[in-house]
């Protein structure tokens, strides 16, 4: 019998479409396309002191069967949800996709922590996941909180510039864990 459960982190709740290869026109999947302005649709906070806003969010369907544990995860921006106001720039727009960046580095993270776990039962799969992703959130919310606070949501630009080489630097490390489709063996649980 198979069983299926959806976890999803995101900054914002929204309804999930498990398809693979995403067919909803306002998601952008991480690696899809860098970031433009254009993708910036969302209603501006009128009582924001910030000049754009980037909703990103992790998404991780995943279903098991006596042998296998099948997880889809990926790192997507919300275009509806995401906005600019005045006069964007080149420089602005950079400080968003790190923040896409970051989302991406952390759903690489969160490939990893599921290739590595050991799951405990099959009657506790779907707890262990989901106990994985929300220590994954943690960590994800806690340095976008750090990106934002020190670079001062990109106006401290020689700070902007080392977190634009850090991140680089954490995804080309994580490259081995970029496929967004990982099947875990879990045949040894009972």
């Amino acid at each position: 019998m198979k069983r299926s459960t959806f976890i999803f982190l995101l900054l914002c709740i929204s309804s999930i479409n498990i398809t693979f290869g995403q067919n909803d026109p306002d998601i952008i999947i991480w690696g899809d396309k860098a970031l433009e302005w254009e993708d910036f649709s969302g209603q501006v906070e009128s009582n924001s002191e910030h000049e754009a806003s980037t909703r990103g969010q992790l998404r991780a369907p995943n279903s098991w069967n006596s042998d296998s544990l099948t997880v889809v995860i990926t790192a997507e921006f919300i275009k509806s949800k995401s906005w600019v106001k005045g006069t964007p720039s080149d420089h602005l727009l950079k400080h968003e996709q790190i923040h896409f960046d970051i989302t991406e580095y952390h759903a690489r993270l969160f490939r990893k922590d599921i290739s590595n776990y050991r799951f405990q039962s099959f009657a506790t799969v779907a707890d262990e996941v989901t106990a994985l992703f929300n220590e994954r959130f943690k960590q994800y919310n806690a340095m976008q909180n750090l990106y934002d606070q020190e670079t001062n949501h990109s106006k401290n630009r020689e700070v902007q510039a080392q977190w634009n080489e850090k991140v680089a630097g954490l995804l080309k490390n994580t490259a081995a864990f970029q496929t967004h489709l990982w099947k875990i063996y879990i045949g040894y649980l009972q």
